[in-house]
Parts: structure tokens; sequence; C-alpha cells
């Protein structure tokens, strides 16, 4: 009897440790599944299961693949801890744990960059249930920051464009008259690649029982090619245009436009129409589609004429070329492409893999370096900022919603160094010292000679904290809202926090900045905060406000 009760309880506590340590989820093909973490348990015990719950709050109502994310996080971070974290039990101390052991993983940064970030929701949230302040640290595998976007040197880059310009006008001008002795040739190979779907099938076999009747009559027509001294890789581009041939439209278009690349390769040609606009007359509207993103991109405008090498030409010089291949492509084909052309006896676009491999090819036979095709879209962007020192003019050539998406393409050091310079002078600008001629307002007629003028108002004092205000109600003092006599501070942790926050970015930049212009835009408010709020505070309040300040959202950057 006493055997078999023992027996029984451990069935229930297995049976227990079962259903704690197990997670029933919906499957993206819609089946209910059961993963058990009974093995992780048994490496460290009871912080499993809270970690397990967190993940699950997290996972609630997410998407079958994000799911699968959480749990394989659970699976880390319960290794993590239990070879680096056995006695911590702190939220910091198993974020340590979690990096100590993804360092040991033999895996790329980019796998343990990815890995480290499907953890650290799981993290946030254990905090947020234990009511612990805890601020996720920036991810240590991110490379982002010590990288500079993809750039061309401009040495580089002018010489390949001027390659490309070349080779682009010396094929189509041939494309458009070839000699007179391969137009039967092409005549007869027109016959053959309108039969298989607008390109010349394959007919180069090991054995010449794969070779169809298609074949056997293209492989007859390049050796009376070959016999008359005819080059069969030119009638075949003749043809239809291949990928080499291609490739010097679609780099110019890429750098002219800005373009990504992955979304002129699936330009289509009813993406291209013209528009009559009032201001600048004929144009083209280009649409391009945005796979990734989805979505499409803020339509280009380019004009209509027919400028040698102009995007107008080039778009016109493709899109005759191709008309052929396009007006004979198979119906599962993508025959509305504009950068179409055959290889290896059928109709192929620009793919990354085609791509990549054609580029090297076609740099390397010109002697120049290679360089990616996705480098021209930022390296055009960095050239404008430079240039123009303007990034909504870099945002609107790139066709992006939003600037804080157009700095990341000019997170480089030549846009860098244009950028501290652009601060400098506007805030050089703005808070110049400078006489007011308007002398009706009662405050200004009060004010010294020299004043700093503000976007919103003009502080006529910045160092007066009882500065009256002007006709808007606005305090004439860069120390506002601080010196406000209609403001009050509450003496409780929230508010001196924000007030700490700000005080230590202040401090910060102090180290940071030019003095001189640390000293005329936030001196004043710095010295006012030391002289009237921190002699008012006491330590327990101190402590107490500077525990909430990872709790708060980040205040603007000071620069």
């Amino acid at each position: 009897m006493i055997a078999h009760r023992a027996q029984t309880a451990k069935a229930t506590m297995t049976s227990n440790l079962t259903e704690r340590c197990s997670w029933t989820y919906t499957t993206l093909t819609n089946h209910t599944a059961t993963r058990s973490f009974v093995k992780e348990y048994q490496l460290i015990g009871e912080p499993l299961t809270e970690i397990l719950d967190a993940a699950k709050r997290r996972g609630l109502h997410k998407a079958p693949n994000t799911v699968a994310g959480l749990q394989d996080s659970v699976k880390c971070l319960a290794r993590a801890i239990s070879t680096h974290a056995s006695n911590g039990h702190e939220v910091a101390d198993w974020e340590a744990a979690l990096v100590s052991y993804l360092r040991t993983l033999r895996v790329a940064d980019r796998t343990r960059h990815s890995l480290f970030t499907k953890a650290c929701p799981i993290l946030a949230e254990i905090a947020r249930t234990r009511r612990q302040a805890h601020t996720i640290r920036v991810n240590p595998f991110s490379k982002i920051a010590t990288r500079d976007a993809p750039y061309v040197e401009s040495a580089t880059i002018n010489v390949i464009l001027k390659s490309a310009k070349a080779d682009a006008l010396a094929f189509y001008r041939r494309f458009c008259s070839p000699p007179a002795e391969y137009a039967p040739f092409v005549a007869e190979g027109r016959l053959i690649a309108a039969e298989n779907h607008g390109c010349l099938p394959r007919y180069q076999f090991s054995d010449a029982r794969l070779r169809d009747a298609l074949g056997t009559r293209t492989l007859r027509l390049m050796n009376r090619a070959r016999y008359h001294g005819i080059d069969t890789g030119l009638l075949r581009s003749f043809l239809c245009p291949q990928a080499m041939d291609l490739l010097p439209f679609f780099l110019l278009m890429t750098y002219a436009l800005a373009a990504n690349v992955e979304s002129l390769a699936n330009l289509r040609c009813d993406a291209i129409r013209p528009y009559d606009n009032p201001l600048t007359g004929r144009r083209l509207l280009i649409t391009l589609d945005k796979p990734r993103a989805g979505g499409e991109i803020p339509p280009y405008q380019v004009s209509a004429d027919a400028a040698t090498l102009s995007v107008s030409w080039l778009i016109e010089a493709v899109s005759h070329m191709t008309s052929f291949a396009r007006s004979h492509a198979a119906a599962g084909k993508p025959r509305t492409l504009l950068f179409l052309f055959s290889g290896n006896g059928t109709l192929l676009w620009f793919g990354a893999g085609i791509r990549y491999a054609t580029t090297k090819k076609y740099l390397a036979e010109r002697g120049h370096p290679h360089i990616a095709l996705n480098a021209l879209r930022p390296t055009r962007l960095i050239d404008d900022f430079r240039k123009h020192k303007d990034v909504d003019r870099a945002r609107v050539i790139a066709r992006q919603k939003s600037v804080a998406t157009t700095l990341l393409y000019l997170d480089h050091s030549l846009a860098r160094e244009q950028d501290e310079a652009l601060v400098a002078r506007a805030q050089g600008e703005l808070y110049t010292e400078r006489t007011i001629p308007d002398t009706t307002s009662p405050a200004r007629i009060n004010a010294p000679s020299s004043a700093a003028t503000m976007p919103t108002h003009t502080c006529a004092n910045p160092e007066d904290p009882n500065m009256p205000h002007d006709a808007d109600g606005k305090c004439l003092s860069f120390t506002w809202p601080l010196n406000d006599r209609h403001f009050v501070m509450l003496l409780e942790p929230r508010p001196i926090a924000f007030l700490l926050r700000d005080y230590d970015e202040m401090c910060e930049a102090q180290l940071r900045l030019p003095g001189g212009r640390f000293e005329k835009t936030y001196g004043p408010k710095k010295r006012y905060i030391e002289q009237h709020y921190l002699p008012m505070l006491d330590e327990t309040l101190i402590r107490s406000a500077r525990e909430m300040i990872p709790l708060l959202p980040k205040g603007p950057v000071l620069a």
C-alpha cells in the first residue's frame, strides 16, 4: 500500500511538472501542438517556469512563427542560465549570462544578434512582472554603429559610369544597325526564337539525344554562321539581349534614380507612363514596387526628352531591345518586366544571383574594382547631401516617406562631418545675438541691446529668471518653464526623474559640445537647476527618482 501511494504521488508530480513545463500552441498549418521544456527544467529548476510564463504572455495572440521564436529563446535562456548564472536570480544576471553564452557559440555574429534580440522581450517581461526597473542593454553583437553605409569613392564610380555609358551607347547603336552580313541569320533566328517563346533554345548538349527539333535547327544555324565568320555571341544578342548587354543600362538607371536594385529589377513596363506636367512639360512617371517592405515607392518623375543616355532614353532603348522577347514570352514568364534577357534557352530577369555574377564579370573584364550594385543608392545620396547640404532633398531623391529612413543611408563618416558643420551653422544662426528693431512690445523696450532670437520668441535676457512674457504668453528666457511664476515642481519621484534626466544629459553635453555653443544654448538652464532645484532635493528623493530614470522615455539628443 505504501509503495502504491508513493508511486501514485510520483506519477502525480511528474504529470504536474509536464503540464507546467509545456506550451500548447497553434502551428502554421492550424494544428494544435505541444512543446515540452522538462529537460530545461531539470537544468535550472523553478526559474524555467518564470521564463516560460513570461514567454507565453509575450506570445499571446502572436503569429505561429513568432511563437516558435519565443520557444527557442526559452531553451536558449535555460542553457545560458545553467552554464553562466547558476547562482544569480536577477534579470541583469540572466542577461549577462545570455551574452556570455552567445559568445561561446560557434555561429556568425548576425546569428548571435538575432538570438539576443529574440530573448530580450522575455527578460523585459520578467522584469515588468517583478516590478523591477531594468533597461535592456544595446545589442552587443550589432555592427550597425561601427560600420559606415556602403559607399563608392567618386573616382571609382565616375570611371565605372563612364565605361557603362560607352558600352550602353555602343551596344544600342549596334543593335539598331547590325552589319549587313548578320541580316539573314538574324531573320532565321527570330523565326526559331518565336517558336521558343522569345529566345533561342538550348542547343549544346553532351548527349545529342537531349536536343529537340528547335535545338537542332539552332545548332545548324550557328554552325553556318561560324562558317561565314559571324560572331555567334553577337548574333544571339541581336535576337534577344544577354545579361551582360543590359547590365550597363541597369547600372546607369540605378545610379541616376538612386533606386533600390531589387525594385528596379522588377520594374514593369506598365508602371512607366507619360504625364503632362503643367510646369515642367512632358514627363515620365516611374512607379517601383517594394517587394520586401510592401506597398509602393512614391513615383519618380523624369523628363521625357530624347537626350542620349538620359533616364527616358535608357528606358526607351531597353524597351525597344526587349520588345521581341516580351511579345513572344510564355504566359508563365514575367513578360511585363522591362529588364528581360535570354540565358540558357529561356527568358530571365535580374535576380539577386544573376545581378551579382554579371556585375562581377562585367567589372572584371573592364579592369574595374568590384562594387556591389546596392552601394550605388547610398553613394548617390551621400554625394548629393555633401553637395547640396539638404537632407530633405536626399529623401525626395530616394523616394522615401521619412527622413529617419534617409538618415540610415547617410550614416557615413563623410556625411557625419557635413552634419556637424550644418548643426553648428544652424545653431549659430538661431542663437546669434542681434539688436531687436521692433520696439512696440513692452518686453522688448526693456530688453538689452543684445538679445537671442529663438525660433518661437526672442529671449531678451537668458540669465534673468524673472523675465516677463511676450504677447503670446511665452516666457522670454531660456530657462522656461522652470522659471515660470506659474510653474510648481512637484517633489515626487517621477517629476524629479525628468528633471535629473535632463540635467544628466546637459552635463554629458557640456563635455561633448563646443564650449561657446553649450554656454549659449544650455548653460543658463543648467545653472538655474543647480541654483534653485537641486538644493531642494534630499538624498532619498534623488535615489528614488534615479531608479525611475530607466523607465522614462528617452529625451531629445542635445546637439
